[in-house]
């Protein structure tokens, strides 16, 4: 969770002049990692970016992992294709190609 910018004071050592660039100081601020409060500084070259254009999204490439825990889920076929559940997914995977057909 971030708070904001760093304080003076609260705890924390003061700005060194080390902690500074250019004479420009560094604009830090102060994160809470589950019970532990640290310091955290973007990347020196982070360029903005800008928003997705609407519509823009995800494509699915491959699926990687079973979902094991319900019985029977993996069926192998006999044309070399095998028949399995993944998240929402029911993938079919040709084990000579590696080619997958999807079904959600």
């Amino acid at each position: 969770v971030l708070i904001g910018p760093r304080p003076a004071g609260k705890g924390l050592p003061p700005r060194s002049p080390s902690s500074t660039r250019a004479g420009k100081p560094r604009d830090g601020v102060i994160a809470d990692f589950g019970r532990k409060r640290s310091i955290v500084f973007p990347p020196s070259r982070l360029q903005p970016t800008l928003p997705l254009p609407l519509g823009a999204g995800l494509i699915r490439e491959h699926v990687y992992g079973v979902n094991g825990s319900p019985l029977h889920t993996l069926h192998v076929l006999r044309d070399r294709r095998i028949l399995y559940i993944a998240a929402r997914l029911c993938i079919m995977t040709d084990l000579g190609t590696g080619a997958q057909t999807y079904f959600e």
